[in-house]
């Protein structure tokens, strides 16, 4: 069972690491004095469709540094996964289009939920409990499923880990005043 465990571990973080990049690098933008927001300022019903906190700066900085991670597993995946293999673990495929999808579906995932979030009346920087976290796994494997075997587990092991490295990931954000809030 802790073999499992492991193997399962290694694989989830194996896709999540482009989608932790594609999420981490956006809040950087906001030292640009210039921003181009995804909505254009525009309202749905009243409400911004996004907010002022999706750029396309953000988001083009996000699926830069995300496909970067994911080229460089790309790149490395032959040997890596010839050395999992030895333990018993085989890496999720990957190449330059799931290197790709991966911080996209993870924006888009925020995105999504930032539409969701301006529907219900919360404002940007509220707290959406477990959304603010887990959207960018919902968007990243909406992307991928088609490419990449997913198992129980693995999304488990995704969500929870996924959810505690990002609430520890904004307070840290936010006591470097990189982020507006610690969640």
């Amino acid at each position: 069972m802790l073999s499992l465990l492991i193997s399962e571990t290694v694989r989830a973080f194996w896709i999540l690491f482009p989608a932790y990049a594609a999420n981490c690098f956006p809040p950087f933008v906001k030292y640009l004095k210039k921003r181009h927001y995804m909505d254009f300022g525009k309202n749905l019903n009243g409400k911004r469709i996004f907010g002022e906190g999706k750029t396309w700066e953000g988001f083009s900085i996000g699926i830069v540094a995300g496909f970067l991670v994911g080229l460089l597993e790309a790149y490395l995946f032959p040997s890596l996964n010839a050395y999992a293999m030895q333990f018993g673990t085989t890496l999720p495929t990957m190449n330059v289009l799931i290197a790709f999808l991966i911080p996209v579906g993870a924006l888009v995932g925020d995105l999504v939920k930032s539409f969701i979030k301006r529907r219900l009346g919360i404002e940007r920087g509220a707290k959406f409990l477990f959304f603010d976290q887990l959207d960018l796994i919902v968007g990243t494997i909406a992307f991928t499923f088609m490419f990449i075997d997913y198992t129980l587990l693995m999304v488990v092991i995704m969500f929870v880990a996924t959810y505690l490295i990002h609430r520890a990931s904004s307070i840290i954000g936010y006591k470097l005043k990189v982020k507006r809030e610690p969640w």
